[in-house]
Formats: C-alpha cells, sequence, structure tokens
C-alpha cells in the first residue's frame, strides 16, 4: 500500500480537483493523509467534506501553521502505507500512478521509484481534469547508489520529493524528516538524504505527475530564507561522508555550490545590481564560482567564470534569460 501525503496551506479550491485524482485512481491500494498548515481560507472544511465522499482510507489534520516540512513530518507520523507519495495540493497525477509505481516497486524492490513529470499553467488545466495518462514510453532503468548520485548531481535526473514514491522502511531506519524551519531546498536535502541511503532506485519515463506553475511565485518572497536552504545542503557533507564516501568528495565539492549558483542567478532577477551585490556579503560566492568551473554541465561552467571575470556581465545576462522565462 502506499501513503499519499498532501500538504495543504489555503488551497480550497483545489482540493476537489485532486480528489478527483484520488477518486479515480485504477487501483485501491493507497491511502491519503491531508494534513492542513493552518490554513486561512476554507481548505480544512473542504478537506473534510471531500473525505466523507471518497471510497478509500483518508485522513484529514489540522495543525498550527508551521510550513510545509513540518506538515510532510506529521504526514510521516500517521503514513502506514509500505511506501511513501507526496503530493502538492494544486498539482495533479495519473489515473494510473499508484498503480504503475506500485508495479514497478515490485518488479524491482527499489527502494525509490520515479517517473515522469511535466509543469503547466493552472489555467490550462480544466477544473475536474486529471492529468492525461502517457501511452507508451513507460521503459525503466535501475541505478545503484552511486549512480543516482552523480546523476542527481549533474542534473541529468531532474526530481524532487513528488517525483515518486519512497520506501517508508528506509525511512523510519534512517530517522529521515524534513527540515523544518526551511522554506527552499527543503526537498533536495531529503531527496540527498534519501537516494545516498537507498540501495537501488528505479526510473521510468513514464509521465504520472503534473506540476502546475503560477507566474512569479518564485520570485516573489526572495530573501534571507533562501540561502538557508544553500547552507543545510553545504551542511550535509559530512553525511555523505558517512552514508557514500566514495562520492563524498564530488558531493562537497558542487552540491552546495550548484544550489548558490541558482540562488545568485535568480537575485538577478529581483534586484538591482547594487542590491544584487549587497545581498552576497558574508557569503563566499566566487570560491563556490570557482568550484563549478569543473561542474558538468557547460552553462554552469560558463556563467560560474563569466562571473569570476565581469560580475555585472553575468548580472546582466542571468538578468535578461530570468525575465524572458518570467514572461514567456
Amino acid at each position: 500500500m502506499i501513503s499519499i501525503i498532501v500538504p495543504v496551506y489555503n488551497g480550497e479550491k483545489y482540493i476537489p480537483r485532486l480528489f478527483n485524482c484520488f477518486k479515480e485512481q485504477t487501483s485501491n491500494r493507497f491511502e491519503v493523509i491531508i494534513v492542513d498548515d493552518g490554513s486561512k481560507d476554507g481548505s480544512l472544511a473542504v478537506a473534510k467534506e471531500e473525505t466523507e465522499k471518497c471510497c478509500f482510507p483518508c485522513q484529514v489534520i489540522g495543525q498550527p501553521n508551521g510550513g510545509v516540512s513540518r506538515a510532510r513530518n506529521i504526514g510521516l507520523e500517521y503514513a502506514k502505507g509500505e511506501y511513501i507519495m507526496f503530493v502538492d495540493v494544486d498539482d495533479l497525477i495519473t489515473k494510473d500512478r499508484v498503480e504503475y509505481l506500485s508495479k514497478l516497486a515490485v518488479e524491482t524492490n527499489a527502494d525509490i521509484v520515479l517517473s515522469g513529470s511535466k509543469t503547466v499553467h493552472d489555467y490550462e488545466i480544466d477544473a475536474e481534469a486529471t492529468a492525461p495518462i502517457q501511452q507508451g514510453d513507460d521503459d525503466y532503468s535501475v541505478y545503484n547508489t552511486n549512480e543516482i548520485l552523480n546523476a542527481f548531481l549533474l542534473e541529468t535526473l531532474h526530481t524532487g520529493v513528488c517525483g515518486g514514491i519512497i520506501s517508508r522502511q528506509m525511512i523510519e531506519d534512517n530517522k529521515m524528516r524534513f527540515v523544518e524551519d526551511c522554506k527552499y531546498s527543503e526537498d533536495l536535502h531529503f531527496m540527498w538524504r534519501a537516494f545516498a541511503c537507498s540501495r537501488s532506485v528505479c526510473v521510468s519515463k513514464k509521465l504520472t505527475y503534473l506540476y502546475m506553475w503560477v507566474p512569479n511565485s518564485a520570485m516573489s518572497k526572495f530573501n534571507e530564507n533562501r540561502l538557508r536552504g544553500y547552507r543545510e545542503i553545504k551542511d550535509l557533507s559530512s553525511f555523505m561522508e558517512k552514508q557514500a564516501p566514495t562520492f563524498a568528495q564530488k558531493f562537497k565539492k558542487h552540491a552546495a555550490a550548484r544550489i548558490l549558483w541558482s540562488i545568485v542567478r535568480q537575485g538577478s532577477c529581483v534586484f538591482s545590481y547594487k542590491e544584487f551585490m549587497e545581498y552576497q556579503k558574508g557569503i563566499e560566492v566566487r570560491s563556490e564560482m570557482c568550484s563549478l568551473l569543473s561542474y558538468g554541465n557547460t552553462l554552469v561552467r560558463l556563467s560560474s567564470l563569466i562571473y569570476l571575470i565581469h560580475p555585472f556581465l553575468f548580472y546582466s545576462i542571468a538578468r535578461a534569460e530570468g525575465r524572458r522565462r518570467i514572461h514567456k
């Protein structure tokens, strides 16, 4: 059985749509755990109302606002399934997601099973929609610990905690929980630990998840919280030395630096150049950019070099590219 954990904060209008996804699942081998994180709208009442109409096990838990990480941690305390699936309330899953991921888990005995996803604009999705089932293209590969860590580092594998299912036994054996009060990169922090603790990971290209994208949401609050996520990733170096010693040096050199590179690029879209440089005071940006000169991605390497030679040129290019994406 799969335990589906859904953290909710002011998601009233999305809850009925997500419950449609659950009701239409082709397998009934799942339970749903809704954790309302102190919503100020009618989310808690709507979730309870939907629960009364559903034909699968569902719990609705209300808590004072503590953030998405705390909500997910509370969900883990209530979960009973062999695997955990995290779903965000405004996203969608295909009708066959539970059945498909369960089948791969049985076939491969992997600790983590990941599938394909797609990002779409919310306005492109009908209010009653579920994600469309993708025909074919369901080939999968199984990776060992070192292979999956390298793929995650080089971003040939793009995923987060909503990317598939994770063994609850592995989570509990390694006492894994989300870092609370960390609002950015908390899912990456969790996935780094999950991959390092896994024996094997199954990755399928089959589309089973739709992420909803809201324009400008990522840029709405650019503050010290973003650097907290960078520091949390950086602090994982000692964990990697113990859990995945053959990979630890690569992680130490590139993982946190890659996060900081993204933060600096994002900052170019919201700051004036003076604010952009002020924001970086007290952070070893140049040192991290130097370490990325040997990173296995051409864009990251070249842009890091540009930053080291001419920060204003880096700022100008990143600002133009970022604003082009936002208004696309």
